[in-house]
């Protein structure tokens, strides 16, 4: 099995592309040429306005974890620009040495993945060179 780590987290719209996608929503909605009984046109209308207000909405982003490879350990680092917090951590020597947090100190949510395929299988698929490769004890 293949074990790797990601982050997710939100990123907001700026408040100037806020202001500007209002000022745009308002512009359609208070414009007379729009008041029409045209069924096509004012779909049209109804869908500008409905893409407009989905590019309010903050962005998900999912981001790998940065891998760090030790002689005893392998590390998973915040990939965000100035976080630097270790999120997982597995020691070694059994599949039982590994600890990682739910939720970076950044407030990014972090995943694990296991993947049911070889560390050779996972990095031809993936084209990444990431990743640890584990295998459950008896008593998992």
């Amino acid at each position: 099995m293949t074990l790797n780590f990601y982050v997710s987290y939100l990123v907001p719209v700026s408040p100037e592309k806020l202001r500007r996608l209002e000022q745009e929503i308002a512009r359609i909605a208070n414009d007379p040429a729009n008041d029409t009984f045209d069924l096509p046109r004012r779909l049209e209308i109804d869908m500008s306005m409905a893409r407009l207000r989905a590019r309010m909405e903050p962005e998900r982003r999912r981001e790998s974890a940065i891998m760090r490879s030790k002689p005893d350990s392998t590390e998973w680092w915040c990939p965000r620009e100035g976080c630097g917090h270790c999120i997982a951590l597995i020691k070694y020597g059994g599949y039982d040495g590994m600890s990682f947090d739910a939720q970076c100190k950044c407030g990014a949510e972090v995943y694990k993945e296991e993947l049911p395929m070889s560390l050779d299988l996972y990095r031809m698929r993936t084209r990444r060179t990431d990743g640890v490769e584990v295998q459950r004890d008896a008593a998992g």
